[in-house]
């Protein structure tokens, strides 16, 4: 009889013995075996072992360090051993308080898992609360955040909840608490984001703009900065029209998109490949310059997606042929074009002039980057899309003549280049003019 073919009940057990007589780190190294076979090696191994288990090996703390959202998750639910259960205990506690307002079994342990998970991502000394006695020692002013009655806890658990009633039973005569960050679970609007409450969020979103003017209190700087954070996490969790509306508040709220929050936005819609925030950032009023959409277009190369790489030239806030202090996009696309040619290929198809501006002030021409930096199929691009060999020095192409010798494809581009492209043409006896690069003047 195979493993999984015998009962769950059985099957756990015998997990279960071989978790607690080879240890952590070696029933880790048998939990690839399958899904189902994953799934129950976890569950034991963050369960059952006691704190030494883990801390004793080197591995066993990276693999703890790694997955402590997942041993909150279990041990909050039962101590099981020896383990420091401050940071436990605390989840156990607002669960208690948030029992009269979530009831449903499902949602409860879908909201333990969400509570651990931003505690892990809120706090930077998650690790060190879990494996050491913080009550002595450089951590003990972490003590003052583990308290349950602190409110601006229980808010943002009541915003990861999604539960409109105990936020407003909180902060009813308060709403600064809205606003305030939690040491434990951060900003209420975040986490309600991070939960997928598109409710909870499109409720404080409109209470920031009924609150503007008429709180002295309230820190206009917390909510920014909430609201920017808010936005990043509902990209990443792939939630488009809660990052849609979260996007149209903060301008209602706070006018164009600032540098920083037009940056952070980016980096996240791109990282993600989100072509519909991506495009939708093009369009909205910022303060951002150039070099933060330059940089974003940047990374889309990187990932080699010709939609994402469209977008940032579709939209009009980069120049196909303009030239600025950062680059030329084409000499960009070039030099990020590793294994793939698909950056070069786009911009030739968007109308990109392979040979560069007519003016490219201190840059080099896309040509001479391709072929200096060994991208060979970029060179026979540029080549076979009228690239004129002559604007380079030979200096930088006849070194590659013999390395090209058995390349039939690149030689015959570059044969082609030397005899069909004109030679550059005196100007007034000194400067000299390639009359067929006429890409934008800058």
């Amino acid at each position: 009889m195979e493993l999984l073919d015998m009962p769950p009940e059985i099957f756990q057990r015998v997990v279960k013995t071989y978790v607690r007589t080879n240890g952590v780190v070696e029933a880790w190294k048998i939990r690839k075996t399958c899904k189902t076979f994953r799934d129950y090696v976890e569950y034991e191994i963050f369960s059952t072992p006691k704190l030494n288990g883990y801390i004793k090996e080197k591995a066993g703390r990276n693999i703890l360090r790694n997955n402590i959202a997942k041993f909150l998750y279990l041990r909050s639910n039962k101590l099981n051993g020896f383990i420091r259960d401050l940071v436990p205990n605390f989840i156990r506690d607002v669960m208690a308080i948030a029992e009269p307002w979530v009831r449903d079994d499902k949602a409860k342990a879908a909201l333990r898992k969400v509570l651990c998970e931003l505690y892990v991502k809120t706090d930077s000394n998650a690790f060190a609360c879990i494996v050491q006695d913080i009550r002595h020692g450089r951590h003990q002013n972490h003590l003052q955040g583990f308290q349950v009655t602190k409110v601006i806890n229980l808010v943002a658990a009541a915003a990861a909840a999604g539960s409109p009633d105990w936020l407003r039973d909180l902060a009813n005569h308060d709403h600064q608490v809205l606003w305030l960050h939690s040491p434990t679970f951060g900003y209420p609007i975040v986490a309600a984001a991070y939960a997928g409450q598109f409710n909870v969020v499109k409720a404080l979103a409109e209470q920031a703009l009924t609150d503007q003017g008429l709180s002295t209190t309230t820190s206009a700087t917390a909510k920014h900065t909430s609201f920017r954070e808010a936005i990043c996490t509902s990209i990443k969790v792939g939630h488009d029209e809660m990052a849609t509306v979260l996007i149209q508040k903060y301008g209602e709220a706070f006018g164009p998109a600032s540098e920083t929050c037009m940056t952070e936005w980016l980096q996240c819609s791109v990282s993600t490949g989100n072509k519909v925030i991506t495009r939708l950032l093009q369009r909205i009023p910022t303060h951002a310059g150039t070099y933060t959409f330059y940089t974003a277009f940047e990374n889309s190369c990187r990932l080699r997606d010709p939609g994402l790489i469209r977008i940032f030239f579709e939209e009009g806030r980069l120049e196909v042929n303009g030239i600025s202090s950062y680059s030329y996009p084409l000499t960009v696309a070039s030099q990020m074009s590793h294994t793939s040619t698909v950056p070069v290929e786009v911009l030739l198809s968007l109308g990109a002039n392979p040979d560069g501006p007519t003016y490219r002030g201190h840059f080099r021409r896309p040509l001479e980057v391709a072929l200096q930096t060994g991208r060979d199929r970029v060179a026979i691009l540029l080549l076979e899309a009228g690239a004129n060999i002559h604007l380079i020095s030979k200096s930088c192409w006849k070194p590659y003549m013999k390395q090209w010798s058995g390349m039939e494809e690149v030689t015959e581009a570059l044969n082609r280049s030397l005899r069909e492209s004109q030679k550059p043409r005196p100007l007034c006896g000194e400067l000299f003019v390639c009359g067929n690069t006429g890409g934008d003047e800058q």
